[in-house]
């Protein structure tokens, strides 16, 4: 069994942007809303349309903000990358990263990603915090995050073609992620 995702998932988790957000309360309360305008559309007529009005509030802007929120760009992330980002963040929803990507790069990545995580929590210890409070200091914490950060992207952009994607047949990608 290969080995699974661990640091690299938290690197995508850290890399997505919000914009999953449950929007089924505000649906849950429209729809009360929308049941106590119609039992008090009987009793007050104009307190039932306020009641159906508010209602059609509850169920339209959310939904209008959650699909303007899945039409949002991945801050960050280089121009090319986003359609390949997106395809791993949805892989690693849906769990099914591990399997979808060719057993090297997926090595490769989870070492990555291991590497920048300990450089990172190496960061913020004492002696670097220390160190951050000069100027020079926090522009090499910030140059060190960068590089980082773009030796991902680049690992993830020379092997963007190693991910099995939606749809396409297991079958091929074996082939392709068999020795020669």
């Amino acid at each position: 069994m290969a080995q699974a995702f661990n640091h690299f998932v938290r690197f995508l988790i850290e890399h997505e942007p919000k914009r999953n957000q449950s929007i089924v309360p505000f649906f849950a309360l429209g729809s009360f809303i929308l049941v106590m305008g119609l039992f008090l559309f009987n009793v007050s007529p104009t307190l039932g349309l306020i009641l159906v009005g508010v209602s059609a509030l509850c169920w339209t802007v959310p939904l209008a903000i959650h699909t303007v929120r899945m039409h949002q760009k991945i801050p960050g992330v280089p121009a090319e990358l986003l359609e390949t980002f997106e395809l791993l963040c949805w892989l690693g929803g849906k769990r099914e990263l591990n399997r979808r990507t060719h057993p090297e790069l997926r090595n490769l990545l989870e070492e990555l990603a291991e590497i920048r995580r300990t450089t990172l929590d190496a960061l913020a210890s004492d002696a670097w915090k220390a160190r951050t409070k000069t100027p020079d200091g926090a522009q090499a914490v910030k140059d060190i995050e960068a590089v980082l950060r773009d030796a991902l992207y680049d690992s993830i952009f020379i092997g963007r073609h190693l991910f099995r994607g939606k749809g396409q047949r297991e079958t091929t990608f074996a082939k392709r992620c068999a020795d020669p």
